[in-house]
């Protein structure tokens, strides 16, 4: 297991255990789902046990290996990782999954980059859930450690979450790309936006 793999799983997904269980529990029972960004698996691990089919992608090699070993150990066999890069996704066809995730991931992008995974999510799925800091920020202890939290981490990471929040955070792309939000959703003390998007218009 690599040290980023132990790293998010000793610290990072214990804090985001209630909030993986909101977004499985908007996604029904039998459906196809797939996962950009999917880091250690804790979502797509989660969705797997009531889901038919589940796909986990992410750009880093480490940590798709990581979800894969957890996978075995946990002995799902309708979930598969693959590394990659989830802008261009053309080893999925159009449609082919009914619900494509993307948890804490889009805020730290390029923008450019941002709105090609959000148009390949559009592509490969019937219903999109994007779940992302609010923007702005509340001001309370929950804004105050995501703000901490994106400073620490310094360098493009940074630099794509000022961008995100300079313009308008999620909803304002959203907006932008002309997707329809159905529902919409705050989380840890509205510090988190979860979204639900049809993309059958």
């Amino acid at each position: 297991m690599s040290l980023a793999c132990k790293f998010y799983k000793l610290f990072i997904d214990p804090l985001l255990y209630k909030l993986r269980g909101k977004v499985a529990s908007l996604i029904p029972n039998e459906s196809s789902v797939i996962e950009i960004g999917s880091g250690t698996g804790a979502q797509s691990l989660l969705l797997a046990k009531t889901a038919s089919k589940v796909v986990g992608i992410d750009i880093n090699k480490a940590m798709t290996s990581c979800s894969s070993d957890e996978a075995q150990n946990l002995k799902l066999n309708n979930i598969k990782y693959y590394a990659a890069d989830g802008s261009n996704l053309d080893f999925i066809s159009d449609k082919e999954f009914d619900y494509s995730t993307i948890t804490l991931a889009l805020h730290e992008l390029e923008d450019e980059l941002r709105i090609q995974i959000i148009k390949e999510m559009k592509r490969i799925s019937k219903h999109i859930i994007i779940v992302d800091y609010n923007t702005p920020l509340p001001n309370n202890f929950s804004g105050w450690v995501s703000r901490k939290i994106e400073k620490l981490a310094g360098g493009s990471h940074y630099a794509g979450f000022k961008n995100y929040t300079e313009r308008g955070g999620i909803l304002e792309i959203i907006n932008e790309m002309g997707l329809t939000v159905e529902n919409q959703y705050s989380a840890l003390n509205s510090a988190i936006i979860i979204l639900e998007l049809t993309t059958l218009n």
